[in-house]
Formats: C-alpha cells, sequence, structure tokens
C-alpha cells in the first residue's frame, strides 16, 4: 500500500498511473492476491524441505554444492535485492523528507537524508551479521498480529460505529469465527515471539567486523 500512495508522485506519467491500477487490479479480479502469493511461495518451502530435511537453514544458498547453477543463481537473487531495496526503500525515504519538510525535488538536503538512511541500514547489516534471528522476533511479533489479530479486530470495531452510514450486523457464528480468529493470533504470535527470543538468547551471535 506504502508503494501504490507514493508512486503517482515519482511516475514519469502520473496521469497514466489510474490505468495501472486498474490492469493490476483486473488481473486479481478472480483470485485473491493472499492466494497466488501462497501457490508461489508453498511449492518452494515444500520442496526445500523434502530434499534437505533438518540441513535447512535460512539460507538455502549455503547448503547447495558449488556449480554453475548456483553462480547464476546468487547473480539473479544479487539483481533483484538491489532492483526491490530501491522500490522498497523510496517510500521510507519520502515518509522521512514529508515529515522533515525536504524539498520534493533534487535538494541537498534531500540527498543528505537518503544518505544518512543508507548509512544507518549499512551499520544495522554489518553489526548483526547473523539477522535470522532479529527477522523471526519481528515477523512473529508484527506479521502475526497483522495477519490474524488486527483484521477481525477492527472490522468488529468498526462493525459497531454507529453514522449516518449503513450499519453492518454481524451475526452470531461470524462473531465467533472472528474471536477465534484473534485468540489463535494471540497464541501464534505470543508462542513464536517466546520461541525467538529464546533463540537469539541461546544462540552465539558473531561479533561485528568493527570490533
Amino acid at each position: 500500500s506504502s508503494l501504490i500512495e507514493i508512486a503517482p508522485s515519482t511516475a514519469k506519467r502520473a496521469a497514466k498511473f489510474n490505468t495501472v491500477v486498474l490492469l493490476v487490479s483486473e488481473e486479481y479480479t478472480n483470485f485473491s492476491p493472499k492466494l497466488v502469493t501462497l501457490l508461489i511461495y508453498l511449492p518452494v518451502t515444500i520442496f526445500g524441505y523434502l530434499v534437505f530435511g533438518n540441513r535447512l537453514t535460512f539460507n538455502v544458498l549455503e547448503i547447495i554444492s558449488e556449480s554453475r547453477l548456483l553462480f547464476a543463481t546468487k547473480i539473479t537473487i544479487f539483481v533483484h535485492i538491489t532492483l526491490a531495496f530501491i522500490i522498497l526503500l523510496n517510500p521510507v525515504c519520502q515518509e522521512f523528507e514529508s515529515f522533515l519538510e525536504v524539498p520534493n525535488r533534487f535538494h541537498w538536503k534531500r540527498c543528505l537524508l537518503r544518505l544518512i538512511i543508507m548509512l544507518c541500514i549499512v551499520f544495522m547489516a554489518v553489526s548483526v551479521p547473523n539477522f535470522g534471528s532479529i527477522l523471526s522476533l519481528i515477523g512473529s511479533s508484527t506479521i502475526t498480529l497483522l495477519s490474524f489479530l488486527f483484521p477481525s479486530l477492527f472490522y468488529l470495531k468498526l462493525a459497531r460505529q454507529k453514522g449516518p452510514w449503513k450499519q453492518i450486523d454481524v451475526p452470531l457464528h461470524m462473531m465467533v469465527i472472528h474471536l477465534e480468529i484473534i485468540g489463535v493470533g494471540l497464541f501464534a504470535a505470543a508462542s513464536a515471539t517466546f520461541s525467538s527470543l529464546e533463540q537469539m538468547i541461546n544462540s552465539n551471535f558473531v561479533s561485528p567486523c568493527y570490533t
């Protein structure tokens, strides 16, 4: 959503942005975006465990023997991450620029701010070489809440509000389903967060390169 909000202000032909949104929406008319994402990622996870079993790590490339195919895969991932990083970082930079009232054009303040953001990212990357535990903690504590807890909680809260709009009556069985989803989400978030913290405490972190 942040990319959709930022894209019109940075597009070369902003007037054509509505066409892009319509084309993307048309692609997902008959398919759920979450289902499409699941169909993309699930086979990779399943086949990874079937092939490597307990040897599977955060980075599957670490346990694959060296070959030309592995080298080509690393190059492809490098190109993808480089291009995706620029796209994903742009909304963050523009939010900081808007908050600090940096001119929305080529300006030394804009260059300086983005340089500082990049230096902070590089410092974090070299300070925590084994980033898997951090990602597990963030994913278990935030993504679980965003996926399970907040959607049902916000829906029930909005349904209770009174106003000039059409009122939403939540049937009893739907209320029970939402409460079950909230309960499962809380349990999953608490369990996964505890497991991630335990892993961080018990694991030996590699000292950063500048120590």
